[in-house]
């Protein structure tokens, strides 16, 4: 037996369910609330990622600062004891 093969073409609506062409799509109630809900989460993420970018680069800027003093505080001490001529 072999495969039964497709229609040539496919099949015609019903002219009272075929879509008007003069008409846009309209969505429905679901639709729209899902529409507007992936929206706000969008905008959401979007002002989280920039919080957060912003969060690290201020944490960035104020552990290289603190690293660095507490670094010259340790050279500093080195050299009260004498321990580091090079410096």
């Amino acid at each position: 037996m072999s495969d039964p093969q497709p229609p040539a073409t496919p099949p015609q609506l019903p002219a009272a369910l075929a879509p008007s062409s003069s008409s846009a799509p309209v969505k429905t109630q679901a639709e729209v609330e899902y529409t507007k809900l992936t929206e706000t989460f969008k905008y959401l993420v979007t002002i989280t990622g920039g919080l957060l970018t912003i969060l690290i680069a201020v944490a960035g800027f104020l552990f290289y600062t603190n690293l660095r003093d507490a670094r010259k505080d340790a050279v500093d001490s080195a050299k009260e004891e004498g321990g580091w001529a090079s410096f």
